[in-house]
């Protein structure tokens, strides 16, 4: 039971001869027509699109409704994964939520009271899905739609690594010790140059022609 009703529009836009992507959403029995009650009843296909532009849109085929091996309802079905031998039975209203693709073409007839020129878009056959139709009527399942552009999982930069801070120990002459004092920048150490060493020249000796030897030292 329906709690409430949405006011909506009809889209009326023909939709173009060609190939579609389609679930089928039921099937239903009509009656043959008064002129000809002898006529077997006709199965009227609802299908409704799922390609971008025309989604959600309905159009509408028609089958005999005696099951015939080869013939029109028996190919639709085998098209739609069902299979039956010879006396099997299948309930019509079980017919639904199935995938494949329709061709589409637009009908054009003259409307029998008005006298005017109408077109009806009309489902003629049935194809079987391949295996990119299959990847699609996955992804309709979880909602992904074609135009999605692929997640992509941005790495975390790793943490710039951070030299620690050494800690230098400087004197206290206060306290007569040494206390740790942190500092960005490392204490150079003063160097005081040592005295340097002054060695004297070995002294030269100087031996007059005659005499006593003599010894000068340089200062």
């Amino acid at each position: 039971m329906l709690g409430t009703i949405t006011k909506g529009s009809y889209d009326n836009t023909p939709i173009p001869d060609n190939v579609y992507l389609a679930k089928l959403v039921g099937v239903k029995e009509k009656q043959p027509p008064k002129e000809h009650p002898d006529w077997f009843p006709q199965l009227s296909w609802t299908f409704q699109l799922l390609v971008e532009g025309f989604k959600n849109r309905r159009v509408w085929g028609k089958t005999p409704s005696n099951w015939i091996a080869d013939k029109k309802l028996d190919t639709w079905l085998k098209t739609l994964g069902i299979s039956a031998a010879k006396g099997q039975s299948i309930r019509i209203e079980d017919l639904k939520d199935l995938h494949c693709k329709v061709i589409v073409k637009t009908e054009h007839y003259k409307d029998k009271e008005t006298g005017e020129d109408k077109t009806f878009t009309k489902v003629t056959e049935l194809l079987p899905l391949d295996s990119l139709d299959q990847v699609r009527i996955r992804e309709l399942a979880i909602g992904v739609t074609a135009t999605a552009a692929p997640v992509q999982n941005t790495p975390t930069p790793a943490p710039a690594y951070v030299s620690p801070v050494p800690t230098f120990s400087q004197p206290n002459t206060q306290a007569g010790g040494f206390v740790p004092v942190t500092t960005s920048t490392p204490i150079v150490p003063t160097v005081t140059n040592p005295v340097p060493t002054v060695i004297n020249p070995v002294p030269t000796i100087t031996a007059p022609a005659t005499g006593t030897p003599t010894r000068t030292i340089p200062f």
